[in-house]
């Protein structure tokens, strides 16, 4: 095979964690891989903010660059590969040129279509939609592009090998080594392995905040079984539903501390989902489970669309009565909305509200700080009780040094200077290389 290079443009991701956005190109072909949405341009609770962003907003403040052929009329794009259904690596899509299809796994495509129910986030028109399946190439112009799935913390994650003109070029998007499927990351070194390597571009969220101790879902089952047990009362579990690990680790925490877990209807959409694919229970046949299903969720975006599921959530709803008539019974799946309108700002005495979304979400995010403050002037209870979905800094060295890449480019993050000393293959993200 005739040897010609690739050309590679981080646009975003580069020196922030978020944003990713990153042009592959060859002479007659471009890839574009994630559209993200910068992280100060998403809301405080780690999903969108309900109203839609002005695009002339987001082309001032530089989260909408004006990158010819996806943002603004230009040359072909062959696709655009998206890694995950976080908002920021897929939150700029929707202001995307329309033709251009989007490669994705089947489970990101799920989680795109929950998050469009049920956290306000924009769809993404099935016209549009191309599911890679792990493991098969997919020819994309000069490309044939890779898909291997991904443990992290959004269900669904997927790095790329991407090969052409006898080149390869591994993007891994955000990825963990430290918790329930290694073989996951065994299945795309193994890929990796089959010839050199001549760039990883790989997610450094941890370089910036240190060598952390591991924390995997393992860990975070055991603090919250002891947490569900110093609670008198009902206890809360606020995290995002997309996080299908964090809901198994719930539902057998409820189990071990002798309580039904408490669904709203998002999350048992989401495990009805992907109760076919991997081990989460069947959130209308459990034992275990029962759902609290909000009457306006049947004026909502969602209730015409989920006509088919309502009665099945009926047979296992709880009631706001029941919950309150025996609250230390319970662990419930919590949103900042239940506060008012369910509880009325009034939670039941020796309750306990457990965040687990990311390790510093209080002290950054104000929305999220102050629900705290008021839970805990009602008389709740606060622990922060969380994992990384990213990889620690030890497996992102082993990982580095098995991967055997001739040239490395750290993105998503802030620290990449912590890997100089390591490794002299090191190139900076955010200029244009060719390898």
């Amino acid at each position: 095979m005739a040897h010609s290079s690739i050309t590679v443009t981080v646009y975003r991701g580069s020196n922030e964690i978020g944003g990713n956005c990153v042009e592959l190109a060859t002479a007659k072909s471009r890839l574009i891989v994630d559209a993200g949405m910068p992280l100060s341009e998403m809301a405080d609770s780690g999903t969108f903010k309900r109203r839609k962003a002005d695009r002339d907003y987001l082309i001032y403040c530089g989260a909408i660059l004006p990158i010819p052929g996806l943002l603004a009329p230009g040359p072909k794009i062959d696709g655009i590969l998206l890694s995950q259904a976080h908002g920021d690596h897929f939150g700029l899509i929707e202001y995307t040129l329309p033709d251009i299809p989007i490669y994705l796994s089947g489970g990101a495509s799920k989680m795109l279509m929950s998050g469009a129910l049920f956290a306000g986030q924009s769809e993404l028109l099935r016209s549009r939609r191309k599911v890679l399946v792990p493991g098969k190439p997919r020819r994309m112009g000069d490309f044939n592009v890779t898909a291997f799935l991904t443990d992290h913390s959004s269900y669904g994650s997927a790095a790329f090998l991407i090969e052409a003109g006898g080149k390869r070029i591994v993007y891994t998007g955000d990825l963990r080594l430290h918790d329930r499927e290694p073989g996951m990351a065994q299945d795309l070194l193994k890929a990796i392995h089959q010839s050199p390597l001549d760039l990883l571009i790989l997610e450094g969220t941890s370089l910036s905040r240190g060598k952390e101790p591991k924390r995997g879902e393992k860990d975070v089952e055991e603090q919250l079984v002891q947490s569900l047990k110093q609670a008198r009362g009902l206890a809360l579990a606020m995290f995002s539903p997309q996080n299908v690990d964090r809901l198994a680790t719930c539902y057998r925490a409820a189990i071990n501390s002798g309580r039904t877990l408490v669904l709203d209807p998002y999350a048992a959409f989401i495990l009805h989902l992907v109760k076919g694919e991997c081990a989460v229970p069947d959130p209308f046949q459990s034992k275990h489970i029962r759902i609290f299903l909000a009457e306006s969720l049947l004026r909502s975006v969602a209730g015409p669309r989920l006509q088919a599921l309502i009665p099945r959530m009926r047979k296992a709803n709880i009631s706001r009565a029941e919950i309150l008539a025996a609250p230390g019974n319970f662990l419930m799946i919590f949103r900042e909305w239940m506060y008012e309108r369910i509880f009325e700002m009034d939670m039941p005495p020796g309750s306990r509200f457990v965040d687990s979304y990311w390790a510093r979400s209080t002290d950054t995010q104000p929305r999220l700080e102050a629900l705290r403050a008021r839970l805990e002037e009602s008389g709740c209870a606060f622990d922060l009780v969380h994992g990384s979905g990213h990889i620690y800094y030890q497996d992102m060295i082993d990982f580095i040094k098995l991967a055997k890449p001739r040239k490395l480019m750290p993105i998503h993050t802030s620290g990449a200077h912590a890997l100089t000393k390591n490794f002299s293959s090191l190139i900076e993200a955010g200029s244009t290389i060719e390898i």
